[in-house]
This record gives structure tokens, C-alpha cells and sequence, in this order.
């Protein structure tokens, strides 16, 4: 998957750090790569559209504390607007977010969005491994 976000960013005038580890077992079992690539690309592409970042970090690694696949994006952009009165984890929600959402839910986890303004924003996905383990079977 890390190959294909490396592609997804290939050309952007953006640096970025690339981090994964102990995924491929859950990859190999469940089969749900693409599901969680195409969260990463939705996120990559906001990060390219809308942020104003020059750095984007990507990590996509097994959470032991939460038994779960985190996959966790940050950039340091401008941040999400419309943060004046928002409550915390609260943004407005175009359809590529409203779309990462249901994607991860579909999966059996959650999408966390965190955002300060002109500090970047930070999306984090959770599924837990007996939801990516149970679903295939």
C-alpha cells in the first residue's frame, strides 16, 4: 500500500514521510487494502487540493494498545475552515470526507478528523483487527 500512496503523491511539490509497519499480515488475511487505500488516496488529495502543506506525514501501522489498523494522516496546512464555534473533532464535511467516513465504517472502524487552523490537519482511522478479521470470514 505505501507503493501506491508513493505514486498517488509522485510529482506533488510536497515532502513527505512514509511510514508502515506489521500491516501486511492483516492486508494478506482480510483483503481490504484497496478499502483503506482509497481512504489514504481521499486524503492525500485534500492534502494536495486544499491544505497549502509542504509537509505531509502517512503512517499506516497495527495499533497493540487498541487491537486495531491505525492509519493516520498529517499535514501542516492551513487547517479545516470553519473552526470558529466547531465542536472538537467536529468539521464541516464536503462529500471526499463524508465519503472517508463511511468507508471506514463499512470496515467496522472509525475516522477521527482533527484540525487547528494554520497548523494543519490530522485524520486518523481506527479499525479494530477482529472487525477486518471476522468481516471475511
Amino acid at each position: 500500500m505505501m507503493r501506491k500512496v508513493s505514486l498517488v503523491l509522485a510529482g506533488a511539490v510536497i515532502g513527505a514521510g512514509l511510514m508502515g509497519h506489521g500491516i501486511a499480515q492483516v492486508f494478506a488475511v482480510a483483503g481490504h487494502e484497496v478499502s483503506i487505500f482509497d481512504i489514504s488516496k481521499e486524503a492525500l488529495a485534500n492534502v494536495l487540493r486544499h491544505s497549502g502543506a509542504d509537509q505531509v506525514a502517512i503512517a499506516c501501522c497495527i495499533n497493540k494498545a487498541q487491537q486495531a489498523l491505525m492509519l493516520e494522516i498529517n499535514d501542516n496546512g492551513i487547517g479545516l475552515p470553519g473552526q470558529q464555534g466547531a465542536q472538537p473533532g467536529q468539521h464541516p464535511c464536503g462529500k471526499g470526507l463524508r465519503g472517508m467516513r463511511a468507508r471506514a465504517h463499512q470496515l467496522g472502524g472509525q475516522l477521527q478528523i482533527e484540525s487547528t487552523p494554520h497548523r494543519g490537519t490530522r485524520v486518523r482511522m481506527l479499525v479494530p483487527l477482529m472487525s477486518l478479521q471476522t468481516e471475511e470470514s
